[in-house]
This record gives C-alpha cells, sequence and structure tokens, in this order.
C-alpha cells in the first residue's frame, strides 16, 4: 500500500509526534505502508520548517530539520516530478500532490486540506 502525504502532514508529524500525522509516520517507519514525497513536498517542507515563528514556536533544531529531510529522501519514494496537473484550480500549489499520486500509483492521499480532497 502507498500513501502520499502533504506538506502540511509532514509538518505536523515532525512538529507534534504524538498527533495524528506523527502516528501516520511511525507506521511508516513500521514499514505498515510504502510514503510517496513529491519533490515539490520536500522543498515547500523544508521552508516552512525553517520559517522564524515555527522554529520559536517548536523545539526543533537545524540537525533536527536535516535528518528529518534526509531520512524522508532516502527511504521515502519520490516521485519523479514530471506530470503537470491543472486538478485543483482553487489551490493550483496542491497540484503537485496529486501529481506524485499518479505517477507513483498511490492508493492514498492523506491531508487535511479541503481544496485539496475536494
Amino acid at each position: 500500500m502507498k500513501a502520499v502525504l502533504d506538506t502540511n502532514s509532514l509538518v505536523s508529524a515532525l512538529l507534534i509526534p504524538p498527533g495524528p500525522s506523527g502516528q501516520i509516520i511511525l507506521r511508516w517507519y513500521a514499514r505498515e505502508f510504502e510514503l510517496v514525497v513529491s519533490p515539490d513536498t520536500l522543498t515547500e517542507l523544508d521552508d516552512v520548517l525553517r520559517q522564524r515563528h515555527i522554529r520559536k514556536k517548536y523545539p526543533i533544531s537545524e540537525s533536527d530539520i536535516e535528518n528529518y529531510l534526509n531520512y524522508l529522501r532516502n527511504f521515502a519514494e519520490v516521485a519523479p516530478g514530471l506530470l503537470v496537473l491543472d486538478a485543483v484550480p482553487d489551490d493550483p500549489k496542491d497540484n503537485h500532490i496529486l501529481a506524485a499520486a499518479i505517477e507513483t500509483s498511490c492508493e492514498y492521499i492523506v491531508s487535511g486540506d479541503r481544496l485539496l480532497l475536494a
């Protein structure tokens, strides 16, 4: 089984490990499913985790961010990022999530974004 997680889910997993997204990542660590990320997701995740207000509110270090990103790059399936879609007209920056799911034949998309899920 494969699942693609959106950026917000991946951010939440690192910042709030006991939360729902953190529990999903624990299941991935336990090899209960294959995690898929897009190249755009990794870039966005890096940008979000380095934002000043995030770093002030949550106790994450530079090495925490680097380790998390490297773990994802090395152990998640990274979609090729070649498919370009225009499937989320109200939030086009989310198109890469759907594209990654299609490129890698994912069965699930994990997101709390109502525009993406619609």
